[in-house]
């Protein structure tokens, strides 16, 4: 699998993007453990209820968000454990926090 990148936009599921490679949208989900499959689905609905509405008004207490970004460091490092080539994305949500 090419080298991806795992962002997050008010979905219930991460944003897995390959702006360099052939298929924009990679299907992470096939390719690694459920156990992790589930954990990244749990984060992404975190985020939807921390974050809960796309103007930037509603913002979770930082020691939330913190321990949001956190998993999704983690997040990350399972994924390249399972073999993927993922890069994190930009926490663009943390520009109004």
């Amino acid at each position: 699998m090419e080298r991806i990148i795992m962002s997050w936009d008010y979905t219930e599921w991460p944003v897995f993007s390959s702006p360099a490679g052939t298929d924009p949208y990679p299907d992470v989900r096939s390719r690694i453990s459920p156990d992790l499959a589930s954990d990244l689905g749990r984060w992404a609905t975190d985020m939807c209820v921390a974050y809960a509405d796309e103007t930037g008004l509603t913002q979770p207490p930082t020691s939330t968000a913190d321990a949001l970004d956190e998993r999704f460091a983690d997040l990350v490092d399972r994924l390249r454990g399972e073999g993927v080539r993922v890069e994190r994305g930009e926490c663009w949500w943390r520009e109004h926090n």
